[in-house]
């Protein structure tokens, strides 16, 4: 064998290790990116979950929002229903939402079975609760203001376990 042909084959096995190189770091630049994603989603989820969390321990801030978003209607009708005031309706409403911003975030985060098996455990588990099951169905602030997505994943837990 001449120094040419040895020459040429080390050029091909350096192409062949470019060309797995490219192929390792193109796959990794995509699952950086995807955590990245993941990651923003989640930062999303909890700052809204912690504005939910203030607005539900603050009742002057929620009275506040009540009447300027036009729904104190809405929580007086929801007081009657499960038998307590506008002010305990609404904070049980926040606490709701504070739940299912989590909820969404795990989801949102993993679509693993294993996950998602969890998941469904605690929907059917939460919204038998009817306060809670409410502020899925009827709030102004529950499943309308989700993820279309989520809702479809939700919707479609509830409705096969019949719930």
């Amino acid at each position: 064998m001449n120094w040419d042909a040895i020459g040429a084959i080390g050029e091909i096995a350096g192409a062949i290790a470019v060309i797995l190189t490219l192929v390792y770091l193109a796959s990794q630049v995509r699952y950086a990116k995807n955590a990245t994603l993941d990651q923003n989603r989640l930062t999303r989820s909890s700052g809204i979950r912690e504005i939910i969390l203030a607005t539900a321990s603050n009742d002057t801030l929620r009275v506040g929002l009540m009447k300027a978003w036009g729904v104190e209607g809405y929580y007086e009708s929801r007081a009657r229903e499960l038998g307590i005031d506008s002010i305990e309706a609404s904070r049980n409403e926040y606490i709701n939402l504070a739940h299912m911003w989590l909820y969404w975030g795990q989801w949102i985060s993993s679509h693993e079975q294993r996950d998602l098996k969890e998941l469904e455990h605690i929907i059917c588990n939460m919204f038998k609760l009817p306060g809670f099951r409410h502020t899925w169905d009827v709030s102004p602030l529950g499943k309308i203001i989700m993820d279309e997505d989520f809702v479809k994943f939700v919707d479609g837990v509830l409705e096969r376990n019949a719930i």
